[in-house]
């Protein structure tokens, strides 16, 4: 089990960079399938809490299967990702898994 931490604010599984989902999946791309647009509230925030409440989750720790296809990554063993810390982040538009590291033959 890792401890994932999520920068894709805009995902509905986010939680002040916790992620809520069970066992997220990542692609063979290293792009996390998983991410889920948040929908816009009336006012037009994606954010459903406000900046004080971060406080309650900065220290927890969130202990995920991260399921991954990318068998080219040396983090990846029988499709769970075994890295002891994952960053989601977004980069070009996606949800992507920064602790993709290529394997060296």
């Amino acid at each position: 089990m890792a401890n994932l931490r999520c920068h894709a604010y805009y995902c509905a599984y986010n939680d002040c960079t916790h992620c809520r989902h069970e066992s997220p999946d990542v692609s063979e791309d290293a792009t996390c399938v998983s991410f889920t647009r948040r929908a816009l509230q009336k006012n037009g925030n994606p954010y459903l809490f406000e900046y004080a409440e971060d406080r309650r989750f900065s220290l927890r720790e969130d202990e995920h299967f991260l399921n991954c296809k990318s068998c080219s990554c040396k983090n990846n063993e029988d499709q769970v990702c075994r890295a002891r810390h994952i960053r989601i982040d977004v980069s070009r538009e996606k949800a992507t898994c920064m602790n993709y590291r290529k394997k060296i033959d």
